[in-house]
């Protein structure tokens, strides 16, 4: 006897059937279905996965409250314009599910977790965020993405996305899983050299006067 679907499971069966061109449409026009299925497929993946997910939990964020960030970048900031039709619809999206989360993140530095909200909220001594190394780590990979593009599509999808080497070979469209790993690792040996070069003491300028001053 064969198995029953969910009505879930129809939804995205259905719409991903339409193709991605109507989808979009449906999206921009407020669709309940579209809007569901980006739930299903782009959410809720993103939110499963170890590092996102850990980080949405902390901040108690749900399905929900994402898909409403995400809604406020593809409509309200007309994102889904910028939409180029060279990869999934659903892997595209995924990559603002990741961005809404951290940028909530930035925004809400310091998880509270149920247990210890009251000590939290008490405690003067709680570690503070990091920003001067968040700092570093984006001005890194801004320099990534102006020096090699390919490279830093790869360590955001890898890192942030957290997508296999198949998929990032899918999305991208490029030869092989081993081509994904071999632009990943070049891409982690990039951010390395760019961390250390911004973190390497620097000697301060002595004007030639005070140099001549010095040694008369």
């Amino acid at each position: 006897m064969p198995s029953l679907k969910t009505d879930d499971e129809t939804l995205v069966a259905r719409m991903d059937s339409l193709g991605d061109r109507a989808v979009v449409q449906m999206l921009k026009d407020g669709n309940d279905d579209a809007w569901r299925y980006v739930l299903l497929r782009a959410v809720s993946p993103v939110l499963k996965s170890p590092q996102i997910g850990q980080v949405a939990y902390d901040r108690h964020l749900t399905d929900i409250d994402v898909l409403g960030m995400v809604f406020e970048y593809l409509v309200a900031k007309k994102a889904i314009d910028k939409f180029e039709f060279r990869c999934p619809l659903v892997y595209w999206i995924r990559f603002w599910v990741s961005k809404s989360v951290m940028e909530y993140c930035r925004k809400n530095p310091n998880p509270v977790s149920d247990e210890a909200y009251l000590a939290v909220l008490s405690d003067k001594a709680a570690a503070e965020y990091d920003r001067e190394g968040f700092e570093i780590a984006e001005a890194c990979f801004k320099r990534l993405w102006k020096e090699n593009r390919l490279r830093a599509c790869v360590h955001y999808l890898k890192v942030f996305g957290e997508l296999s080497s198949r998929e990032i070979m899918k999305i991208l469209h490029l030869s092989s899983e081993a081509n994904v790993n071999q632009l990943f690792s070049r891409a982690c040996k990039d951010m390395r050299a760019y961390r250390e070069e911004l973190e390497r003491p620097t000697r301060p300028r002595i004007a030639r006067k005070e140099v001549v001053d010095e040694l008369s």
